[in-house]
């Protein structure tokens, strides 16, 4: 009986053993789960899926109710853990663009901004900035601040890139370059489409990240010259995001409707100010070298994760006409002075006409380097056809019987 439970006692030890090893076995094969981004003490409510290119929408989003360090609840959208659509919604302010026709490129300095929904690891990371940023009296732990994400900017038609950086706005600088805004109604009129959307999207629970990217690059752009001096050009700034994880986002670039910091329109119907959400871009004349340039318009086009914006100039042809064509056009009148010359004397009739061709020669300095011919310079070649066939006249006049 001793030996009949002794063996009975091993049989459950070897039993007890490999359950264990089978145990100790499964959690070292198992594959470590990626850690979540926000804390235990987050209690997500709803998530919306989101995954569309519509700038309509903020892209998916958790509603999810978390406790910060000093004990505050809050409830606010985030970006989910898992696989979502990542909206970054952009605007623009051009400040002056510089334009070299010769080398074929401009010169301008601008500010991209960048609304994003953040994660709540990232909006935590900067209430606790701030915080201790008020309580310790250090500001800089503030202004230094990053969030774990941000837009990543890649230019594609550069020649020389001078300055690209995140610059904080220049009314709130001691916020640091990154951000924290929220999108209120516009206006005297709740009723209106944006206000509108900001109560179906939910716009109250969503605390955005912003940033702003000031640049001053040197792009190249082909000029198309054809119709000078009547032409048109567009200067095109091209960029895309980057993304360093595709496995659990995708970027997208889209219009910032929500936002008119950029710019402001004047409602005449209601005669007050206000801003005007429908404009994501605007550009200030007065501090650009455009001499000879009238801006028709400032675009701006998204496709993916790559932004096209577009300066529409039209050329200031009055004083080309007046410095040039009006010009050549006096030098063809005055060759019919070789007509009050007397009919005996072509060696003057040919010097006097020698002497306009040669000099709108010398004038015509400003020929362009294109390997086409533009109106102007087709104007030109009419009027020293016109001068050779007055010369080739004056010889054969001259020549008598």
């Amino acid at each position: 009986t001793a030996a009949t439970t002794a063996d009975d006692d091993n049989d459950d030890d070897n039993d007890d053993d490999a359950k264990y090893n089978e145990e100790v076995l499964s959690k070292i094969s198992r594959p470590a789960r990626k850690p979540s981004s926000h804390s235990k003490e987050s209690i997500v409510k709803k998530y919306i899926n989101d995954m569309n290119k519509d700038w309509k929408t903020p892209g998916d989003r958790e509603l999810r109710e978390i406790t910060l360090s000093d004990g505050l609840t809050e409830e606010l959208y985030f970006v989910p853990d898992k696989y979502h659509h990542k909206k970054v919604f952009t605007s623009f302010t051009i400040h002056s663009v510089d334009i070299d026709q010769g080398k074929e490129a401009f010169r301008a300095k601008f500010y991209l901004q960048f609304n994003w929904i953040p994660t709540e690891k990232d909006y935590k990371s900067l209430y606790d900035a701030a915080k201790n940023a008020q309580q310790y009296k250090k500001p800089e732990l503030l202004t230094a601040w990053e969030p774990s994400w941000k837009p990543t900017v890649v230019f594609e038609n550069v020649i020389e890139m001078h300055r690209c950086e995140w610059k904080p706005h220049p009314l709130i600088p001691e916020k640091g370059p990154f951000r924290q805004a929220q999108y209120k109604q516009w206006g005297k009129f709740r009723e209106s489409d944006i206000n509108v959307l900001y109560g179906e999207q939910d716009f109250s629970r969503i605390k955005w990240f912003c940033a702003e990217l000031e640049c001053d690059v040197t792009f190249r752009e082909e000029f198309e010259l054809q119709s000078y001096p009547f032409d048109v050009q567009d200067l095109s700034i091209l960029f895309r995001f980057v993304s360093t994880d595709t496995v659990n986002y995708s970027v997208f670039a889209l219009p910032n409707y929500f936002n008119a910091d950029v710019t402001t329109s004047t409602d005449n119907k209601h005669e007050y100010q206000l801003k005007h959400p429908s404009l994501v871009g605007c550009m200030d004349p007065s501090h650009s070298q455009l001499d000879e340039w009238d801006v028709q318009n400032c675009l701006i086009e998204f496709k993916f994760k790559r932004v096209m914006l577009s300066l529409k100039l039209s050329r200031r042809y009055t004083p080309v006409l007046i410095n040039t064509s009006l010009v050549f056009l006096l030098m063809s009148l005055a060759s019919f002075a070789t007509f009050a010359i007397a009919f005996e004397d072509a060696s003057s009739r040919l010097e006097l006409t020698m002497t306009l061709i040669l000099t709108a020669v010398l004038f015509d300095t400003k020929s362009s380097p294109k390997p086409y011919l533009t109106y102007l310079d087709k104007y030109t070649l009419m009027t020293y056809l016109y001068l050779t066939l007055v010369i080739l006249e004056n010889g054969v006049a001259g020549g008598g019987p």
